[in-house]
């Protein structure tokens, strides 16, 4: 299914006009290209701003059983290798 677009009328403060026209110039994008990055650009941020609360939530609702990290430490140290540092 193709996206359908729509025109919309905004008002930006002069600065941020400054700001999007280099940014059009350095990206090589026309200004709706530049806003629909920015527009990409901060859903993602949001996106992972929501999957790292949940993640927080997650870990404080089911913290990590005590002496589990040591117990993977330890694992390790008995089965990988040993490394020599230059």
């Amino acid at each position: 299914m193709a996206n359908r677009t729509e025109k919309i009328g905004i008002s930006l403060p002069g600065e941020d006009i400054k700001k999007l026209l280099s940014l059009q110039r350095k990206l090589k994008l026309s200004r709706s290209g530049v806003i629909r990055r920015a527009v990409d650009c901060l859903s993602h941020i949001q996106e992972n701003e929501e999957k790292s609360l949940r993640y927080e939530l997650g870990y404080r609702r089911y913290p990590p059983a005590t002496g589990e990290g040591e117990a993977m430490i330890q694992v390790s140290a008995e089965t990988l290798p040993p490394e020599e540092w230059p």
